[in-house]
């Protein structure tokens, strides 16, 4: 796997996990990846995000975008150098990333 372009956790945060009585290690929320042309995105809180319902659904595709906006992944994907109309990958899911520009 090669090297993440951004790592981060819930609000910006990484999760604290103790590895041992005197070693901690920090366990990234979600990791952005590029592969060639797309962009990767891995962890189980991004994964599941997109794979708990039938994305097909407009109501369940949105609740799916809420809850990776509101992970930091549309903010981490930009930082990382990702635009709109650039191919994002989420487990089993592709999706063409598209930015919300009503915060601008």
């Amino acid at each position: 796997m090669p090297s993440p372009v951004w790592s981060t956790g819930p609000s910006g945060r990484h999760r604290c996990v103790v590895a041992s009585s005197c070693t901690v290690r920090w366990e990234p929320t979600f990791t952005i990846f590029r592969e060639e042309d797309a962009w990767r995105v891995s962890g189980r809180s991004a994964e599941r995000a997109v794979a708990f319902a039938d994305l097909t659904v407009l109501e369940a595709a949105d609740m799916a975008a809420k809850r990776l906006t509101r992970l930091g992944v549309d903010d981490a994907l930009q930082k990382a150098g990702a635009v709109e109309g650039d191919e994002v990958g989420i487990g089993d899911l592709a999706f063409e990333l598209t930015i919300d520009h009503s915060e601008e």
